[in-house]
């Protein structure tokens, strides 16, 4: 998972704004924690309004698909009518002659970035959210809810943020004491934050805004007991002889149904245990388990393995298979985002030395093609709506000829814009296009073409 942070702390301000002196040390706290998470950081010190605008602007735009993004900041912060602002750092200057709402930047307009983003935005907000005009009444105004967006603020709307002048800021303090628990979501983590900062400090009580549409965990980390790394063990023993015997594939499943049966664990738990040691050895990520078991159960599937009468077996022995979970939701399908649908079109045009493929596909899309009897060039990339799959001989006989177009999967794909087709393909759509849990949406295309 791409892991990204842009830190903004914000202390020289000018008058009438007092100068926020925990905020260089909030930002170097936490750039601290995130690097030990791995996170790739950029750090703004004292910023102004435009330039807060176009850091924000360009960081969430150039957001990978399905990557986690945070954003943070630390200095002044206030509410209007409302609606929530931070302070840059030239407001001080500007709010006379421009106005409160020219010189703030409104936290909803930095959110707007995010819309038809496929990735998670964090923002973490550590400032005062007090009505900056006091002498007028102003009522209580909720955050909105944004997709894939989650918010924590430091302190409920019309409160005052808390910090030791030249130490840390309350909040920030707790939040880096509790970011790397490990295997804890994004909104565990502000719950335990929230309950350690009322109960240390009284009278601040964070507040969170969650729209995220999946479980996000910062510092996931895989624990192996004994009989996982027995399990390990064994297959990694035994997995040689296993070949051996029955074949690659045939035998790597003799082998976890014999493991299955020596430690009395099903085979989707076997699976699963050799995996958790596996990636800790091999330093990979491991799925969380819904997603790992399914994808083993479909392998599993695919390799031979059946049910009849209520009763798994592969070549005939019986197997205990095991609790298959349900299709987790991030494998689910996924609607296209309105506005973005593309209803895939494909047209053949027979040319002297190959095919040529007419589609409504991005530029930078991958197709793939097989033909009977008349192979010919297997992957071409979609340039203007346009591909040629050619011959790989001059004179074809002529008849009649079958073709299938397919596509890999989208996220291996470098040269499209992955925000224009969506995460797992999810903007493609029509009868061109086939669905995988696994693998989300790809083109499934077939179709006769004649050769005089």
């Amino acid at each position: 998972m791409n892991k990204r942070a842009l830190l903004l702390g914000n202390i020289n301000y000018t008058k009438p704004l007092t100068k926020v002196t925990s905020a260089i040390n909030d930002v170097k706290a936490l750039k601290y924690k995130l690097n030990q998470l791995q996170f790739d950081i950029n750090e703004y010190i004292d910023i102004a309004k435009n330039e807060i605008s176009e850091e924000t602007k360009a960081f969430i735009y150039e957001a990978p698909c399905d990557s986690t993004n945070i954003i943070y900041f630390s200095g002044h912060g206030f509410q209007l009518n409302g609606v929530n602002y931070i302070a840059p750092i030239d407001f001080g200057t500007n709010y006379l002659s421009r106005g409160i709402k020219e010189s703030a930047c409104s936290l909803d307009e930095i959110m707007l970035y995010t819309q038809d983003k496929q990735a998670n935005f964090i923002f973490i907000i550590d400032a005062c959210r007090d009505n900056i005009l006091k002498e007028i009444n102003q009522n209580y105004a909720d955050m909105k809810v944004y997709p894939n967006v989650y918010i924590a603020f430091a302190t409920q709307f019309n409160e005052t943020a808390s910090y030791v002048p030249n130490g840390f800021s309350f909040f920030t303090k707790v939040l880096c004491d509790n970011i790397l628990t490990p295997n804890i979501s994004i909104d565990e983590l502000f719950q335990q934050v929230r309950n350690e900062l009322y109960k240390s400090y009284g009278k601040q009580l964070s507040n969170t805004v969650n729209g995220l549409l999946k479980k996000i965990i910062l510092n996931s980390i895989i624990k192996a007991d004994n009989l996982d790394y027995e399990i390990y063990n064994f297959v990694e023993t035994f997995g040689e002889k296993y070949n051996e015997r029955f074949g690659y594939f045939a035998g790597e499943i003799e082998l976890f149904i014999d493991t299955s049966q020596k430690y009395d664990v099903s085979l989707l738990d076997v699976m699963y245990k050799y995996g958790k040691v596996s990636s800790k050895v091999c330093n990979t990520q491991l799925l969380e388990e819904d997603e790992s078991k399914w994808i083993t159960f479909k392998y599993l599937i695919s390799m031979g393995v059946i049910e009849s009468n209520y009763v798994w077996s592969f070549r005939g022995r019986k197997v205990r298979m095991g609790e298959i979970p349900l299709l987790p939701n991030s494998m689910q399908k996924l609607t296209p985002i309105i506005g973005k649908e593309i209803d895939v079109k494909i047209n053949l045009e027979v040319q002297s030395n190959g095919i040529l493929v007419k589609s409504n596909l991005p530029n930078g899309f991958i197709l793939q093609a097989n033909v009977d009897g008349l192979i010919f060039s297997r992957s071409e990339i979609v340039v203007d709506g346009k591909c040629v799959f050619k011959f790989n001989k001059e004179n074809v006989n002529a008849g009649e000829y079958r073709i299938s177009l397919s596509s890999p999967i989208v996220n291996v794909m470098t040269q499209i814009n992955k925000d224009e087709v969506g995460i797992r393909g999810r903007n493609l759509c029509g009868p061109n296009v086939s669905f995988d849990e696994i693998w989300g949406n790809s083109i499934e295309f077939k179709d006769v073409f004649i050769i005089n």
